[in-house]
């Protein structure tokens, strides 16, 4: 509850001082990626589905730009679902809620960077569900942006460490997601990108890998068609967070489609 108050905070903040609708337009940002996936193969497996939906907007800072790279405080919704499609009912099987809050620190470039960057915040998770299936957790957290270029290649490596400040619901999800998250990504200018995040226990015995292949549709659809092709695998423990401690049950591979990346 600490962390939901403090990102009302900010935004209650940010209302001090009104904002156009094309200004509020300019300070909303893609954060995680955008999608609809569905596992191409229906074989009677418990999880077909997923989807998520990721905004972030900024809320403190002179400077409005189209991206999250200028200083200020930024507030976020993420949403994970994981959806049955082969049941009657068509079931939502465990969600993930993820408001969060940083301030974006711009850093000077060095190491042939584009740009450096350090975002200190705050984050909660939970899953909306009561007694024994309930999962909620507030953490603390540091991440750090850098961007290479090379020709038309783009490099992007965003790792985050994170410290718990709550976790009752689930008190040993540290064995299986850890303290960091490994992040990166390559892309080619209008082509393919491939990003990867990689975590691992605090046992170092548990983990997982989930890699997100991604190509624009315009380049197949002569422009009438934005987004792009998405391919999601994932292999390890803690893919959901009702199923935080399970292994997952495949790599498995799903394919649909991304509004962002």
């Amino acid at each position: 509850m600490r962390t939901v108050a403090l990102l009302v905070a900010g935004v209650l903040l940010a209302a001090a001082e009104p904002l156009t609708l094309g200004e509020l337009g300019a300070r909303i940002v893609p954060y995680e990626p955008v999608y609809f996936a569905l596992d191409p193969s229906f074989d009677e497996k418990p999880v077909n589905a997923k989807f998520q939906i990721s905004f972030a907007c900024k809320v403190i800072g002179k400077e409005v730009a189209l991206g999250q790279n200028s200083d200020g405080l930024f507030v976020a919704y993420s949403q994970t679902s994981f959806w049955d499609l082969e049941s009657e009912s068509k079931p939502f099987l465990d969600s993930s809620y993820r408001p969060e809050s940083w301030w974006h620190f711009s850093l000077p470039a060095s190491l042939s960077a584009e740009s450096l960057s350090l975002e200190p915040g705050i984050g909660h998770e939970s899953n909306g569900r009561s007694g024994d299936a309930s999962r909620s957790l507030n953490h603390v957290f540091v991440r750090a942006l850098g961007q290479w270029r090379d020709g038309d290649l783009v490099y992007n490596a965003t790792p985050r460490v994170r410290l718990y400040t709550e976790k009752d619901d689930n008190p040993d999800i540290a064995e299986y997601r850890g303290y960091v998250d490994l992040s990166g990504s390559v892309r080619k200018d209008n082509g393919w990108g491939l990003a990867a995040t990689g975590r691992i226990g605090d046992d170092w015995n548990k983990g997982s890998l989930m890699l997100e292949l991604t190509h624009p549709a315009a380049s197949w659809t002569g422009g009438w068609m934005h987004g792009y092709l998405y391919i999601q695998s994932f292999v390890g423990w803690s893919e959901s967070l009702l199923g935080y401690n399970q292994l997952s049950d495949q790599p498995r591979v799903l394919i649909g489609f991304s509004f962002t990346r």
